[in-house]
């Protein structure tokens, strides 16, 4: 198996992904909430890994209480608890006067990729997508079990688990 490269080697910030998802959402008049963006989010990182073996932002990925978690988008829509989502994860210009959304250049073969997640995610139960997240032997699952996971004790998980994981159902898929 190819070592994955470093963490910082991956392009982007994972909540200017996750703005990406939120601009698709409210395009299309999908409400998002926050268990369904970070669902989307694990899984666009997963597959990402599987097919590039490189991530697809570099903030880690953890293994908290009620699943896989990305803390950094975590902590910027927490406050909307079970309600969609209507703001932007923002980023305080150098001065930090001003505060603008985070943002990404996406290369056309990374919008083609996170298109074709969110087409096949948008309209998937958020549970339904916490219970696949929550798989016996899956990434979440190989970290937390036998751990306290009390509110954010994350442990991250590595992403050579989560990109062996998704290429395992990339392989499923393909025998289908």
């Amino acid at each position: 198996m190819l070592p994955l490269p470093h963490p910082s080697e991956a392009k982007y910030d994972a909540r200017g992904i996750a703005n990406y998802f939120l601009d698709k959402a409210a395009a299309e008049g999908v409400p998002l909430t926050h268990l369904h963006l970070q669902k989307i989010l694990y899984n666009a990182h997963g597959y990402f890994l599987a097919y590039y073996n490189r991530g697809l932002f570099w903030q880690d990925v953890q293994a908290w209480k009620y699943g896989p978690v990305v803390p950094a988008v975590y902590r910027e829509f927490a406050s909307y608890g079970r309600s969609p989502i209507d703001g932007r994860a923002l980023v305080a210009e150098p001065t930090g006067f001003k505060f603008h959304p985070v943002r990404h250049d996406f290369d056309a073969s990374d919008i083609a990729f996170l298109d074709s997640i969110w087409e096949g995610h948008k309209r998937v139960d958020p549970l339904r997508l916490s219970a696949i997240s929550h798989e016996p032997g899956g990434p979440w699952e190989q970290v937390a079990k036998g751990k306290d996971l009390g509110a954010h004790k994350g442990v991250p998980i590595p992403p050579t688990i989560i990109r062996d994981y998704f290429r395992k159902q990339l392989t499923k898929r393909a025998a289908e």
